[in-house]
C-alpha cells in the first residue's frame, strides 16, 4: 500500500504489523500532518461481525481523551470496497534511556 493514496491520506511507509492489520504512517493532504493509519488485515476484513466491531471501537476510542490513548481521527477513509481503517494521531517514539530520564 506504500505510495497509495486512501481518500485524502498518501501512505508513506509502514511502521508496524500485527494480527490485527498493519499500521502506516501517511499523510493527511487536506490538513498537513502526519498521521498512523491502521487498515484491518484482508481475513478480518472479510469477516462481516469483526469489522462492525472494528468500527464500533473505532467510535468508542474517538470519544476518550487521555494521554495514554492515541486520538483518532477519521476511520474508514476509503471507498465501502476498502478495508476497513482507522486514522490516528501520529505519536513518535523515543528511545528507553530518554524515557527512563522522565521518572
Amino acid at each position: 500500500m506504500v505510495g497509495q493514496k486512501l481518500s485524502h491520506y498518501r501512505i508513506l511507509e509502514q511502521i508496524g504489523a500485527g494480527g490485527m492489520g498493519t499500521v502506516y504512517r501517511a499523510h493527511d493532504e487536506r490538513l498537513d500532518r502526519d498521521v498512523a493509519l491502521k487498515v484491518l488485515a484482508q481475513n478480518l476484513a472479510a469477516d462481516r461481525e469483526f469489522a462492525a466491531r472494528f468500527r464500533r471501537e473505532a467510535r468508542t476510542l474517538s470519544k476518550l481523551n487521555h494521554p495514554n490513548i492515541a486520538t483518532v481521527y477519521d476511520s474508514d477513509a476509503g471507498p465501502v470496497t476498502t478495508r476497513p481503517s482507522r486514522i490516528f494521531r501520529r505519536v513518535r517514539r523515543c528511545a528507553a534511556s530518554r524515557r527512563a530520564a522522565f521518572r
